[in-house]
């Protein structure tokens, strides 16, 4: 930062650069390094534009009622100093970090690439003719707080799962964790690129996201516009994405997720291709790139 900073200072005082309208930042509102990197970089630059916007791209804000006074300092005067505050959802407008800012909140939803977005919406939507010929799938970083321990414990402990049906997919964190899925009849992919994606979700079936910490995940817009089976824990907004009455979403613990899954296992084709086909139609009423450009506009 310092060094581009320095570069802009540079071209500022040979006057390549004007005074901008917007500086966009993304905050890290729950780590303190995070705070005091914000506050100091948007105080270097706050004299070079006309507003601020932050991006709240997370469920949670720490308070950091018992921290350091600082800390609370300085996370109060970035939020002071912005002109607009974006976060994924209304449920975040109530967190008491910015609960006496909502005139400045504004709501914008997660979305997708555009190019990926058509490649999803074309992929033809056709549920297993045989429910215990589902082809299920994890997607997302290997690591316990994204689920994966719940993941393979139902394919262990779950009578009605074959891990010869199942595809992992995400980044390799946990080495320990990828030595043994070589090991299994799970197939281990690794990370999928966008180009690759379309062909993850063109291959499976159903996705059981066992996340235990999320805001609003992409591969979940992503499953929806897709045309799979979602099997989702329920944390962050993922019920802003799936609908809060959605009857595939539980508490993200194994015994839970057995009984989701073994839901799932009685119904019909018919109701499976119903049941994708309305979070199909769910994303592109709420969720589209289309209406995330709209809702983008409005912020400026």
């Amino acid at each position: 930062f310092l060094k581009n900073y320095l570069i802009f200072i540079f071209k500022r005082l040979n006057g390549l650069h004007k005074k901008t309208d917007y500086l966009y930042v993304v905050l890290s509102v729950n780590s303190p390094l995070g705070i005091i990197k914000n506050f100091f970089q948007i105080a270097l630059l706050k004299p070079f534009t006309e507003n601020i916007i932050i991006h709240i791209h997370r469920s949670d804000i720490n308070e950091y009622k018992n921290s350091i006074f600082i800390i609370k300092l300085f996370q109060q005067c970035i939020i002071c100093w912005a002109h607009k505050i974006i976060i994924l959802s209304n449920k975040l407008s109530s967190s008491n970090a910015i609960k006496n800012y909502k005139d400045k909140i504004f709501v914008l939803k997660n979305s997708l690439d555009l190019q990926l977005e058509n490649k999803l919406i074309d992929i033809r939507i056709e549920p297993p003719e045989k429910v215990d010929k589902t082809k299920y799938f994890f997607y997302s970083n290997i690591l316990n707080s994204k689920g994966i321990k719940i993941y393979l414990d139902l394919f262990k402990k779950n009578i009605f799962l074959d891990e010869s049906y199942s595809t992992i997919a995400g980044y390799p964190n946990d080495k320990e964790i990828v030595r043994n899925l070589e090991k299994s009849k799970h197939k281990y992919i690794g990370y999928i690129s966008n180009k690759k994606k379309a062909d993850l979700f063109l291959k499976n079936d159903c996705i059981i996201f066992t996340s235990l910490n999320e805001g609003s995940p992409l591969i979940l817009l992503e499953s929806m516009a897709s045309g799979v089976f979602i099997i989702s824990s329920n944390v962050g907004f993922i019920p802003d994405l799936l609908g809060e009455d959605y009857p595939f979403m539980c508490p993200p613990t194994y015994r839970n997720f057995s009984k989701i899954i073994n839901k799932y296992l009685d119904l019909s084709k018919s109701d499976r291709y119903s049941i994708i086909l309305d979070q199909r139609k769910r994303y592109l009423k709420f969720f589209s790139y289309e209406e995330w450009a709209k809702r983008s506009k409005v912020i400026f």
